[in-house]
Formats: C-alpha cells, structure tokens, sequence
C-alpha cells in the first residue's frame, strides 16, 4: 500500500511540511502535480544547494530571495515555497487528517486525479481515501504526525524487503507475510522479549507471546534464538546479568539444538551457560552497598538461637506456688520441623514482592539456610537467604 505512487507523493508532502530540510521528499514532490517546475530548474537548485552547502529547500529560498530564476520558474516556484509554508504553519499541532485535506486541495493533487477521470485515477483517490482513514484513525489514537510518519516508513520498508538480498534486517512487525530460509531472532531476553511493559500484563504477555509465534514461523528451514548472558542497560553502567526469555522454556526440549559456544557442567543443563563470577562479585558488592540495614545478619539456625539467647534471662525467674497468674517462661526454640520447599536450581524461576521475577543463578548451601544468588531485570543480582527471602518458586 505505501509503495503505491499515490500514497508516496501524499507522504513526501507531510514529510516535507514537517521538515522542509528533507531534499529527497521535496524534489519529490516539487513539481507533483505539474506547476511549470522543469527538469532544468530543479537541478540548477541541487548543484546551488551542494555548492552553498544547503538543503533544496534552503537553496531554493536564497535563489528566489536573489531572482536567479527566469520569470515562468521563479513565478511557479514561489507559488509552492508559499503552498508549502501554508502547510507547514501548524503541521505539529494540526489533526493530521485535516493536514491530509488540505495538501490533496491545496497541491490539486486530488483534483488532478478527478480531472482524469480514469478508471486508475478512481482507484487511486480510494487509496488516498484509505490514507485518510488511517489518520484519521491515528488522530483518535492521539498519535502524533511524527509517529504517523515513522509507522509509514516501517510499513514501506516491510514492503520493499529485497528477495534477493543475502542478509534482511527487519522488525517482527516488518516481517508478517514474509517467509526466509533462516531466521535469527536477536534478545530473547526478560525485559526485551517479552517487553519489559508487558511483564505486569497478562493480555499484553500474550500478545509478545503471539509476536514471538509470528517471528518463529517466518523461518522456513532453520530458526536461530540467541540471548546475551550480560548486557549494558540503557544508559551505561556495569554490565547486568540477563534472564532468558521465558518464550524459549515454551519451546520443545526435543527441537532444540543447543549452540551455545562455551558452556558450564554447572549450568549447561540449566540452560544458562558459563559465568562471569568477576561480573557476578562487582554486582553483588554492588547490590549490599545499595543495602539501608548494615548491621549484624544471622542466616543461619544456630546464630538465631544464640540471637535469643542473648535477649533472654540467663535462668527463667521461678513462680511462687500460691501465684494465681501462671508464671512467664522464656522458650529457647528447639528442633522444629522445617516447611517443606520446593526444590529449585539455577536456572528457576522465583518471584519476589519487592523485586519481581527474576531467575535464580546461584544455590549455596542447602534447605531452608541456602544462599541463593537471584538475577532480577532493572535490579541487577540480589543475594538472599531462602528462608527469609519472601520468595516465591515457580
């Protein structure tokens, strides 16, 4: 649809208005429909502009401001620079349906088109027609012009994907109803894919999931899935561990083919590969830097009894036997019967209240008592002990 001539003469119009720098759209469209602007004209105005080291646009001004052109050109020519300022004044702000009307009225490209009275002419003022309903249907998305251009090129692009080239690089969105021999889906990672927007939504889960599906089956021999173990996250900074899609989990065990260049004993079955325990240390120290609390901890059974110990009485003080009221007696805990837990390793799943879902990296010890080592997106890498985590195992 965006390749139609029609639709690509109306857009270099708005892309014009918005930025008259842009020379490609505006010797597109300068002489679109027919003003009396010749072929000899337009160039005199592209060798000024790289001469004088300014835009079409520019050049086109400043000749006009020094009567460079003979009277017919120069005649025509400021018609359109004032055409072109009357659409340009409000562009922003404007609904752009209402700037679509008046460029097809006030370049006569609609007329233009019905003038002919042709049977192509009437198929091309539907498709215009159609162009309309798509700003319109912008306009009510409260999109602005910018976006509407930008979704323009993205639909465009889709459509002038070269068959014959040996590498195609494209948007999932780009790639609907086109089909490749191999296919290599970049950034399979929580946060990227599924969107990190997405995470606290079921229906827009569910729609990466489907955009993901329609990826996937853009391969017709060979698909490719890859994530980055560690990524610098926008704005700079340290590295962060990253957690695997959990799209590539949904995919049968049995049509996986692991690449993976370097792999772990430890990890490989888990499906996270080798570490970078230097990168882990920095974020952990990190992370207990960013800690409020700096006191004492104690993470185990044995340090907790002795906790209590130090806050009760060395001998519990005994009751006369005439006292009604039962005597106050301090219990030192004794063996008790752990909660049962699920078992889990690195490469789980666990949910936390304060830090989301995130992928386990690291077990220490063992029970109730390990140390487990979590990878949380936006949060970096989180130490926490198991019984006190507030964690929730997948």
């Amino acid at each position: 649809f965006y390749q139609r001539a029609e639709i690509k003469d109306i857009v270099a119009y708005l892309k014009a208005a918005v930025s008259p720098q842009d020379t490609i759209s505006l010797l597109r469209i300068i002489n679109v429909p027919a003003r009396g602007i010749g072929r000899t004209t337009i160039e005199q105005i592209e060798q000024y502009g790289v001469e004088h080291q300014l835009s079409a646009w520019e050049g086109m001004e400043k000749m006009l401001e020094e009567n460079q052109f003979p009277g017919r050109a120069a005649a025509a020519l400021s018609a359109f620079y004032r055409m072109m300022d009357e659409i340009s004044s409000g562009v922003e702000t404007r609904p752009i349906a209402d700037t679509l009307r008046l460029i097809l009225d006030r370049s006569g490209y609609k007329r233009m088109l019905e003038e002919e009275n042709s049977i192509e002419a009437q198929s091309r003022l539907a498709n215009l027609d159609e162009l309309l309903n798509a700003a319109a249907d912008a306009d009510e998305r409260q999109e602005s012009l910018r976006d509407f251009l930008d979704h323009a090129a993205l639909a465009a692009d889709a459509d002038s994907v070269e068959d014959k080239a040996q590498v195609s690089l494209l948007t999932i969105h780009n790639a609907k109803g086109l089909e490749f021999p191999h296919v290599f889906l970049a950034g399979m990672e929580e946060g990227l894919f599924p969107h990190s927007r997405s995470l606290d939504s079921e229906g827009m889960m569910e729609e990466e999931r489907r955009l993901c599906y329609v990826g996937m089956t853009r391969a017709e021999k060979k698909l490719f899935l890859t994530w980055a173990r560690y990524r610098r996250r926008f704005g700079g900074g340290q590295p962060e561990a990253s957690i695997k899609s959990r799209f590539l989990d949904e995919v049968p065990t049995k049509l996986i083919e692991d690449r993976s260049p370097r792999r772990s004993s430890n990890y490989a079955s888990e499906g996270y590969g080798s570490m970078n325990l230097f990168a882990e240390r920095n974020q952990v120290r990190e992370s207990v830097e960013r800690t409020l609390y700096t006191g004492k901890t104690y993470n185990s059974v044995e340090a907790v009894r002795q906790f209590f110990g130090g806050k009760a009485p060395a001998t519990p003080p005994a009751a006369p036997r005439q006292q009604a009221q039962p005597s106050k007696v301090v219990a030192f805990p004794g063996p008790v019967k752990k909660p049962v837990v699920k078992k889990f390793g690195p490469g789980s799943y666990v949910t936390n209240a304060k830090f989301g879902r995130g992928q386990v990296v690291k077990i220490e010890g063992s029970g109730d008592d390990a140390k487990i080592t979590v990878s949380f997106p936006g949060h970096g890498l989180k130490k926490l002990v198991a019984k006190y985590a507030g964690i929730k195992i997948e």
